[in-house]
């Protein structure tokens, strides 16, 4: 999988108990899953069904808390936000219905050119989004078909900002984020001359950028109350505030439920 994603190939796997440390990869952890009268003992037995639910999430959502209805028993992890921050994709059985955890990939290594979002499923999608349109239009429509002409260069661009502009439509990239340039730099790396005359022999140089956003996974809600209490000859009006926690286990791009606890605690003393 790892070597296939240095191409055009944009798939993932899904296999269990597997720390790749890779964002191609996604580490299914989970045992003991109750569907019905069957119990799958390992989560190998049950990737299927997880990688159903992540091919089907669309692009401007995320898989975290995705329902699982048909679940009614998992083993618990003791220390969720560990094994999340660890790239671990579990199951979340609260007495609700069970669901996905925070939808992370196995990803745990960040290397210095490299971004956090690497760690969540949706945002390495919404860029293997880009990266195989990209590959795929210059393929089919350029690659070898014409003139490596500026006319020519140009129309190629229009057609991957129009795609990038899609993106931002369907809320996958932020709005007026993204574009698509000759990346002069290389041009002028390439041959100084190449820039005034506009010839890069067989070579084009393209930058794509764009803000990619994520979904709503970590809440705090305020809850504000008054109080009148009547004396002889004033009113005592009491105000004070309650916050609820609804923080996704782990801390990838976000805070740990007990950061968000404690956070609470400061506020309300």
């Amino acid at each position: 999988m790892k070597e296939q994603r240095k191409g055009r190939y944009i798939g993932k796997a899904v296999p269990p108990d597997t720390a790749a440390d890779h964002e191609g990869i996604i580490n299914f952890t989970a045992s003991n899953i109750k569907v019905g009268a069957t119990t799958y003992e390992t989560g190998g037995k049950y990737t299927s069904r997880i990688a159903g639910i992540l091919t089907g999430t669309p692009a401007d959502c995320s898989a975290t808390y995705a329902p699982l209805p048909e679940v009614t028993g998992v083993d618990t992890i003791e220390d969720a936000d560990a094994a999340i921050n660890n790239g671990k994709l579990i199951l979340i059985n609260d007495g609700r219905p069970a669901k996905l955890g925070r939808a992370v990939t196995s990803k745990t290594t960040v290397a210095d050119d490299e971004t956090q979002a690497l760690k969540k499923i949706k945002m390495v999608a919404a860029v293997d989004l880009i990266r195989y349109y990209a590959l795929t239009t210059i393929e089919d429509n350029y690659q070898g078909k014409c003139s490596n002409t500026y006319d020519n260069k140009c129309i190629l661009l229009t057609a991957l900002r129009g795609y990038l502009k899609e993106l931002e439509n369907g809320d996958v990239l932020l709005e007026k984020s993204s574009g698509a340039e000759l990346d002069a730099n290389r041009i002028k790396a390439l041959d100084n001359a190449a820039v005034v005359k506009e010839d890069t022999g067989s070579h084009v140089f393209i930058r794509l950028f764009g803000y990619v956003l994520d979904a709503m996974e970590d809440f705090a809600v305020v809850l504000a109350s008054w109080q009148c209490e009547c004396k002889e000859d004033y009113i005592w009006l009491k105000f004070w505030t309650q916050l609820w926690y609804g923080a996704v286990p782990g801390a990838v791009c976000g805070w740990t439920a007990s950061r968000w606890q404690s956070a609470t605690a400061a506020r309300s003393s």
